[in-house]
C-alpha cells in the first residue's frame, strides 16, 4: 500500500499552525529551489479561484482513478495552496494572490513572521 510521505504529512500539519489562535499572526515560510515563499494557507471555507480550480481538477482526477476523496494521495503527490504569497529569489521579489506549491518542490518549512530583509 502506498502511504503519504512523512514530508507531506508534516507540511500539511504544520501549514495549519496559523489557524491556532495563539499563532494566528504567523506565516508559512517555505524554502524551494525557486527561492523562499512566504504566505498563508488558503481558507478552506473561502477558497480563491486558483485553489477552487485545483481542487476541482484534483477531485476529478481522484474520481477517475476511483480513489477516496478524503484520502491523501501517496508519496509526495499533491500541493499546498497559499494566499498572499511572496516569492523572494536573489534580489527579486514576486507577489501572488494565490499560489499552488507542489510538495516535491518544498525543501524546508517553518512558520513565523517573515524576517527576511527586503
Amino acid at each position: 500500500m502506498n502511504y503519504p510521505s512523512m514530508k507531506k504529512m508534516m507540511i500539511c500539519d504544520l501549514s495549519m499552525v496559523p489557524e491556532v489562535e495563539a499563532l494566528k499572526d504567523n506565516e508559512i515560510i517555505l524554502v524551494t529551489p525557486a527561492g523562499v515563499l512566504i504566505g498563508n494557507p488558503v481558507d478552506t471555507e473561502n477558497l480563491g479561484i486558483v485553489a477552487t480550480l485545483a481542487k476541482t481538477v484534483a477531485d476529478k482526477h481522484r474520481e477517475d482513478l476511483k480513489v477516496d476523496l478524503n484520502t491523501l494521495s501517496p508519496g509526495n503527490d499533491g500541493y499546498l495552496a497559499l494566499r498572499n504569497v511572496q516569492l523572494r529569489t536573489g534580489a527579486a521579489t514576486y507577489n501572488f494572490e494565490e499560489l499552488l506549491v507542489f510538495f516535491d518542490q518544498i525543501i524546508g518549512m517553518t512558520f513565523g513572521k517573515s524576517q527576511i530583509a527586503d
